[in-house]
């Protein structure tokens, strides 16, 4: 296994896995869908990584870019492991790969925004492990009882 830069190839796998997890909702995968073909397209704003398999199928999908209107800030977007490739730190090695991406760019923090409902305890567990600190919450921001709970990570 192995982390690689986004191909065209790596799309069915990347809206499978979407589809597959329980961490997002379908409305979501519209969205990362969006996202996926933006960065797939060349749009800068979307920077995405791979982790691969054996055969060279997407099993991790990372996506990430600079926040508009900061000087160094850059956002983790998107962040998914295929469920049946869990708990083997493809998601720490994807995370690992853009980190390195963005201190080469002088990138100084990392953002991340998650749900409070959806994914939850593993979530916030995985995110803090990895260092990055609650930074923020918003009350009831998805709809009743899940909050937009905001990460940073200091690089």
């Amino acid at each position: 296994m192995g982390i690689a830069k986004l191909e065209g190839r790596h799309r069915a796998d990347v809206l499978g896995m979407l589809e597959r997890t329980i961490e997002f909702r379908p409305e979501e995968v519209v969205v990362a869908a969006e996202v996926l073909d933006a960065s797939l397209s060349g749009d800068g704003s979307y920077r995405a990584r791979v982790a691969e398999d054996e055969r060279g199928a997407a099993i991790g999908w990372a996506c990430f870019g600079r926040t508009p209107l900061t000087a160094w800030t850059f956002d983790l977007y998107w962040l998914v492991v295929d469920p049946s490739a869990r708990r083997v730190k493809l998601g720490r090695a994807l995370v690992d790969e853009v980190v390195r991406s963005v201190r080469a760019e002088g990138g100084r923090v990392m953002r991340v925004e998650t749900s409070s409902k959806h994914g939850g305890d593993v979530t916030h567990a995985f995110y803090t492990h990895l260092g990055f600190a609650q930074s923020g919450r918003v009350a009831e921001f998805y709809g009743p009882g899940d909050d937009l709970v905001i990460y940073a990570l200091a690089l």
